[in-house]
């Protein structure tokens, strides 16, 4: 049935709820990513005859700010409406923190005798136990559904520089949360079990005392017709918060006291139930007198579209069955953090966000919402996802970094997953992703968040070279790594095929001869790349032998610094031996400088092996069956001398 208008009506107003408004395209409209009040809005011009901007109209609103501001402000709105329809009153339809908005007008020195009839859908009179969650502890509640709200304020609060949400309600501040307290006795201690008296020991809400005083009520009863319409669900109300003493390390959140257990996922979690629609308790819904009353199973966003009857018998005297849809129970939501804009293709190639070639806005998705890429937040919200692939596109807009965070919720069966992904921004570079949506699997309602990135690290070693390096020096260890897209996920760095930890390689610590020198990489979309430098250490330079018996003398000295020559008289002993060696080898010089034959050459080069092996080398091995020096000074000692002994030529 199409209502048909018969008789001048008076123009009505909706006035949302906290959250309820959003801007858009610098606009405020009434709640466009949940449309928590198309459906009634449509039936009051579908059944009630409405004309929207005619005799319809909705008044959107910065709910962060106090509800007295707001209240001044819908003064000037009704104003307009009455002078659009040439009227002395309009009817309000007023849902949650709304209503209180509605009641402050009407009970304060603003109201000019103004309103006809005034609905509340499901308002929290005198508060909200759910909002002490939020103003003491900044959680926007138990449930899974709290947090698609939670998502957007902390996005806010992280592009505004707060530290986290708690931080960014108490000192934006966010009046509203404030003005939502409840002004009875809901919490318990504990070790008691007993009910604190408000306002003793309370978060005090003084906005809701003075519109609940009793002369403030009497104007609202005095001055305008009540229907109250709330939802009633069995213990879908929080009633009382069990408290316990706040741990140090949680201030400076919850000053009046931590919910009992409320971080598990088990339990009542401090939260003591009662009737209600899971955002406001029945207590709070039905405590002023009304005209009439009418209790609806309904949740509190849900109540909003399921009350169109009863608004439309209530303005218009006729009784309409209509039939409503409950809001979706699951979505997607995909936000970013600048400096980049991003579009979503569905797996039936549907889009949603900026048109990078075009510059312009879209949404093929029915039911989505994009918040534009001109929008403080930028965001998408996909309600009732499909099974498939979905991609997403992000552009750079100037250098720095982002991130693309994707979620999945599932308010109906408490279900939810979530993928980040963060990377260097290059401006004007298009980046892919794909994240596999199967909202049938409850254990993996979305896939991993995988970025088409095909181009490996790149990596560049500056130290160690490709050289040769005396045994006595210590080589920095210089490298760069770069990726094009991800970013690096891992760096390995490996000394001749072991871990190498420190920002420098000692050379004394290992052996004459070649050594490799890896790095190896990968990045965030699993590409891998591997570079390696081959150098020497040697114990000459340019065939000095002089070089080499001096590094050798240099080594028996770290020897012992390091320990690995019990003593002081054993050092002195082998420096002896070398010297000698050297003495031998100097005197063996001159004698070949005057002999002409080669082979008799080669012959003193043999005489020359045999002076270092009996005077060196021998030494060593007695030493290290005596004890007097450890393997490690053994083996690099006796390396060092073997090398000196084969490079003489």
């Amino acid at each position: 049935m199409v209502y048909k208008e018969e008789t001048k009506k008076e123009p009505v107003i909706l006035i949302p709820g906290i959250m309820g408004s959003l801007a858009v395209d610098g606009e405020l409209v009434l709640d466009p990513i949940f449309h928590t009040y198309d459906q009634l809005y449509e039936n009051l011009q579908i059944y009630g005859g409405y004309k929207d901007g005619e005799t319809l109209f909705s008044f959107p609103y910065n709910w962060m700010l106090s509800n007295t501001t707001t209240a001044y402000l819908l003064k000037n709105k009704i104003k307009e409406v009455k002078s659009i329809c040439d009227c002395d009153k309009v009817d309000l339809v007023a849902h949650s923190m709304g209503g209180l908005v509605a009641r402050y007008y009407i009970e304060s020195d603003l109201y000019q005798d103004d309103v006809d009839q005034m609905i509340f859908l499901a308002v929290p009179h005198i508060g909200s136990p759910k909002s002490y969650l939020a103003w003491e502890g900044g959680d926007l509640g138990p449930k899974l559904k709290d947090s698609i709200q939670e998502l957007f304020l902390n996005q806010l609060a992280k592009i505004k520089g707060f530290d986290n949400l708690y931080d960014y309600i108490r000192n934006l501040p966010i009046f509203s949360v404030q003005q939502l307290l409840p002004i009875y006795d809901y919490l318990q201690d504990k070790d008691t079990g007993l009910s604190r008296s408000y306002p003793n020991n309370y978060p005090v809400n003084e906005f809701l005392e003075n519109l609940n005083l009793e002369n403030n009520l009497n104007k609202l009863y005095d001055k305008v017709e009540i229907v109250n319409i709330y939802g009633e669900l069995e213990n879908e109300g929080i009633d009382k918060i069990r408290v316990v003493p706040r741990k140090p390390s949680q201030a400076p959140l919850w000053e009046y006291g931590y919910p009992e257990n409320y971080g598990w996922w088990i339990g009542d979690r401090g939260l003591i139930m009662a009737d209600g629609d899971e955002t406001v308790p029945v207590k709070s819904a039905i405590a002023i007198e009304a005209d009439k009353s009418v209790d609806l199973p309904i949740d509190h966003k849900n109540l909003v579209s399921y009350s169109s009857s009863e608004v439309i018998d209530t303005l218009l005297d006729k009784r309409i069955d209509i039939t409503v849809q409950d809001q979706p129970e699951e979505y997607i939501i995909i936000q970013v953090y600048s400096p980049v804009d991003f579009l979503v293709i569905a797996p039936d190639n549907k889009r949603i966000g900026k048109d990078f070639e075009q510059n312009i806005a879209i949404n093929e998705i029915e039911g989505a919402f994009y918040s534009g890429f001109d929008a403080e937040a930028e965001f998408v919200v996909i309600p009732n996802p499909l099974e498939g692939e979905y991609q997403v596109q992000t552009i750079g807009l100037e250098q720095g970094s982002y991130q693309l965070d994707v979620n999945y919720i599932d308010t109906e069966q408490e279900i939810g997953a979530s993928q980040s992904f963060s990377a260097d921004v290059i401006p004007n570079r298009i980046d892919n992703f794909n994240i596999k949506c199967n909202p049938d699997n409850p254990e993996e309602p979305i896939g991993d968040l995988i970025p088409d990135d095909t181009v490996a690290p790149e990596i560049i070693i500056n130290s160690p070279e490709e050289k040769e390096y005396l045994h006595s020096e210590i080589i920095p260890i210089d490298f760069q790594i770069t990726d094009d897209f991800t970013g690096v996920a891992t760096t390995t760095i490996q000394l001749d095929s072991q871990e190498f930890l420190d920002n420098q390689i000692d050379l004394f610590f290992y052996h004459l001869g070649e050594h490799i020198f890896k790095i190896q990489v990968q990045d965030k979309a699993g590409n891998s790349s591997e570079k390696e430098i081959k150098f020497k250490i040697i114990a000459t330079i340019e065939s000095l032998i002089i070089a080499t018996i001096e590094s050798l003398i240099s080594d028996i000295k770290r020897c012992y610094q390091e320990g690995w020559i019990k003593n002081e008289k054993i050092k002195d002993s082998l420096i002896r031996d070398v010297k000698k060696a050297q003495k031998w080898y100097n005197n063996l010089e001159k004698v070949k400088e005057k002999i002409k034959n080669p082979k008799a050459k080669e012959k003193i080069s043999e005489i020359q092996i045999r002076i270092i092996l009996k005077s060196f080398k021998i030494r060593l091995k007695i030493l290290l069956k005596r004890g007097l020096i450890n393997q490690h000074a053994y083996d690099l000692l006796l390396e060092q001398a073997n090398y000196i002994i084969n490079n003489l030529n």
